[in-house]
């Protein structure tokens, strides 16, 4: 699965905000101190895994009035508009705003759970901070993995 674009509707700091992914690689946000880059991170957790009770993210809307939505690309190319609600149930909606099974959901993600999500889609400042510093001690995945993604080499032993 492919986010083609990810909506930012009432969340955080952002109001109809719409960040386009469609460009075909990967992608990186990068923005100044309190831009709203793990705001963003936060947002696709909560898109795919629904937003939290007590979500910390009510800056500009109230925790009720949350919106996270999102143009989604199939492994097999179908497209798939979702917008996640605040609510106590039914909190998936399709393009229509019509409640969305979880299920059609979940296969789309193959059954992947939120903490599984998070240690494999998501870096954020500490994780970065922590694999640098493991990096420079020779230890660790995520330092391996960065520098070896920065230079462009699969075989990180050979350089070290």
């Amino acid at each position: 699965m492919r986010i083609d674009r990810l909506d930012l509707d009432r969340f955080g700091c952002f109001t109809g905000c719409s960040l386009d992914l469609s460009a075909p690689g990967t992608h990186v946000i990068v923005g100044h101190n309190a831009a709203g880059k793990i705001t963003a991170m936060a947002a696709i957790r909560q898109l795919f895994f629904g937003i939290s009770a007590r979500s910390s993210h009510a800056f500009n809307h109230a925790s009720r009035d949350h919106r996270i939505g999102a143009l989604l690309r199939s492994d097999c190319g179908e497209l798939l508009e979702i917008a996640r609600v605040k609510r106590q149930a039914d909190t998936l909606r399709d393009g229509s705003d019509n409640v969305l099974d979880e299920s059609v959901f979940t296969r789309l993600i193959h059954g992947i759970d939120a903490d599984v999500f998070a240690r494999l889609f998501t870096a954020g400042h500490e994780e970065i901070a922590s694999g640098g510093h493991k990096l420079l001690t020779s230890d660790g995945e995520l330092g391996r993995a960065l520098f070896s993604a920065s230079r462009g080499s699969a075989d990180i032993n050979a350089v070290l």
